[in-house]
């Protein structure tokens, strides 16, 4: 085996500068003439997204990290690490961009749920066990993101300033825990500054990082971070993404003029190159060692069990078979397994809590109404919803069509959500998807529907024109525009139609902030029906069953990346729709599907009260044993929960 310092003197200025930026969104460079692999990056904190984000490769959803640190297990973050590397190997992904380890500052914080406690010591373990978990399957792990991007407002450009001893004992315990325990191969800077230097250009990126806590690993940027040329003189070792960041585009020169040391590339590069030979890009490759795909799955539900936490219970838990049970709100029957951003990924179809409360006691036993609307996105089609014209399988046809409108190539999709990032060979004018909208479960006379995009583009319903949009929606954060796009639409009059052909053109595709990405999502959207009524309706069925169980929670307008709350109040009319089922039926109990600490003005009102976090993919199957006994809500909160009424 070549040492890595033989490798990097046989490499020219040029070819070492390269190796210091992205090949694309997600791949570092290969350099064959030494051995050196491309490396591929992904997403990962709660599940493994992979190169591509479509259901043709889908992935497991874990629960999210705040639910894994209600859990206060360190055996259980390992074997979730274990789980999450096992998945990378089978993407083929060499670095898991996870854990999430900034803390809980403020209950307002947007991205909560991808973060594990407000406590250092705590979110320290669980990550250190989580990240073994990874490595030893052979994928780097990559803690993040260091230090103090602890809000999502201004995260691109906040200077943090903080004294010394808070900055040491709060925002970087977790990392310096991680880093001595866990010996992460990775670490990603943030996009903010500290007391005045922005992250990817800051000495704290060499001292204590390097110097005081011993990591020898690769510091990689979050996703454009690096900003300047000067950037190279500190920590920081590779630029993301790439092909074109402020490296390449001038370090070649800084270099040659001495504004940095040669001596600083050839460390970047060793270390690039010592991740590499770990993880098996250089070389002859490691063997990984990976639990099964159905082990995954059970841990994905032993895990949300683990993680709920359990309020309140005036002898009304477990729920007694036989049972007369009203499941109320929306969340029950569309309810959020994931966090929005970067930890989002596509799941195999999944059971929704009706559904695996209804299977757990009987459809007979059960009764549904939705209470409160909280759609606020685009809620996407997938599977026997929508039928390929083409095709007259289930899914939807998309082709991609030149100035002329020929059609250049086509795919054929399950579901009606398309992420295309760098991987299509040609540049299309338009995309068009159409499909097949099956209505029979429709019970309104009204649809409404839409779509979600930063482009221009045109909905048609039995080939007429219902919605079209002819401008550019301007957004500055790049999760939000390819993930959490502005939705638009209109509604249409089913008039007896037990389905109707929808055609979705969008036209000059692309996001201005990553050329060749394209985001397009397609579904049902907010109906914005009378919320009196919506309640009304859910006190009938409350006062003809022996319980109620409301499940409540928050969207993805209120918690996700790229955004604070305003408020811990639960959104829409949540609160009302649990006071009136409350005063209709004393033996209710409210389950809450949200990543942070909500306010429970109702909670002296109610029976129970589960906290069910943003459970993953198993969420379903998870929440249904806790309710009937069959598994233990073993969750403590790793979070203080402030009410909004308390001290008053």
């Amino acid at each position: 085996m070549i040492p890595i310092a033989d490798l990097v003197a046989k490499l020219p200025l040029a070819k070492k500068i390269e190796l210091l930026s992205g090949l694309d969104f997600w791949h570092t460079i290969a350099i064959p003439e030494i051995g050196l692999q491309s490396m591929r990056m992904s997403d990962g904190p709660s599940g493994v997204r992979g190169e591509s984000f479509d259901e043709t490769k889908p992935s497991i959803s874990f629960p999210s990290a705040s639910s894994l640190s209600a859990s206060w297990d360190t055996e259980l973050a390992y074997s979730y690490g274990q789980a999450a590397g096992s998945e990378a190997v089978d993407k083929e992904v060499q670095v898991l961009l996870g854990p999430t380890i900034n803390l809980h500052r403020s209950p307002l914080g947007g991205r909560h749920f991808e973060a594990y406690s407000e406590d250092p010591i705590l979110t320290g373990e669980l990550a250190s066990a989580f990240v073994k978990g990874v490595q030893g399957t052979g994928v780097a792990a990559c803690p993040k993101h260091y230090v103090a991007n602890d809000s999502e407002t201004d995260r691109f450009n906040v200077d943090v300033r903080v004294d010394e001893q808070t900055l040491h004992e709060l925002y970087m315990r977790p990392f310096e825990i991680i880093v001595k325990n866990a010996k992460p191969w990775v670490v990603m800077s943030s996009y903010n500054s500290v007391n005045g230097f922005s992250m990817s250009q800051s000495p704290l990126l060499d001292k204590p990082l390097r110097e005081d806590w011993g990591f020898e690993g690769v510091v990689v940027s979050d996703w454009t971070a690096v900003r300047t040329v000067e950037s190279a003189n500190f920590g920081q070792d590779l630029a993301m993404p790439g092909p074109k960041t402020p490296w390449n585009a001038g370090l070649a020169h800084a270099v040659q003029s001495g504004q940095v040391a040669e001596d600083r590339i050839d460390e970047k590069v060793e270390r690039i190159l010592q991740l590499a030979r770990r993880v098996g890009a250089l070389d002859k490759g490691v063997a990984h060692i990976i639990i099964p795909k159905n082990e995954r799955k059970e841990l994905a539900r032993t895990s949300a069990e683990a993680g709920m936490v359990l309020l309140r219970n005036e002898n009304v838990l477990p729920i007694a078979l036989g049972s007369k049970i009203a499941v109320l709100g929306d969340n029950a029957n569309r309810a959020r397994t994931q966090g929005g951003g970067s930890a989002q990924v596509i799941t195999e179809e999944q059971q929704t809590p009706l559904e695996a409360i209804r299977a757990q006691f009987g459809v007979e036993n059960v009764s549904y109404s939705l209470g409160a609307e909280m759609l606020t996105d685009c809620a996407v089609f997938r599977g026997n919803k929508i039928r390929n014209p083409h095709t007259l399988l289930p899914g939807a046809r998309v082709e991609f069509k030149d100035e002329a409108g020929a059609v250049i190539d086509y795919q054929d999709r399950s579901m009606t959500f398309f992420i295309w990032n760098d991987e299509l060979d040609f540049w299309p004018s338009a995309i068009v998807a159409e499909f097949e909208l099956d209505l029979r479960d429709v019970e309104t006379e009204d649809f409404f529907l839409g779509a979600g995009t930063v482009n221009p583009f045109s909905i048609e319903v039995d080939g007429e024109v219902l919605f079209s949009r002819t401008s550019h929606i301007e957004m500055h954060d790049l999760a939000a525009a390819i993930l959490q796009p502005d939705v638009a639409g209109a509604p249409f009059r089913v008039n007896g139609r037990s389905s109707v052909r929808v055609k979705v053109t969008l036209t000059e595709p692309g996001i201005s902030l990553v050329p060749g990405a394209v985001s397009l999502m397609i579904g049902e959207i907010a109906r914005k029906d009378d919320q009196d009524k919506l309640i009304d309706a859910a006190v009938e069925k409350a006062l003809e069953a022996d319980l109620a169980i409301v499940v409540v929670g928050t969207t993805s307008n209120v918690e996700s990346e790229g955004f604070d709350r305003s408020s811990i109040s639960l959104p829409g009319s949540q609160d009302a729709l649990v006071r009136a089922v409350a005063r209709a039926n004393p033996r209710t109990i409210v389950v809450v599907n949200s990543g942070a600490p909500v306010d429970m003005p109702w909670r002296n009102e109610v029976a129970g009260i589960l906290i069910a976090w943003f459970g993953g993919q198993e969420m379903g199957q998870a929440m249904s044993n806790v309710l009937s006994g069959l598994s233990e809500p073993a969750g403590r909160l790793p979070t203080s929960w402030v009410m909004q009424d308390e001290g008053k």
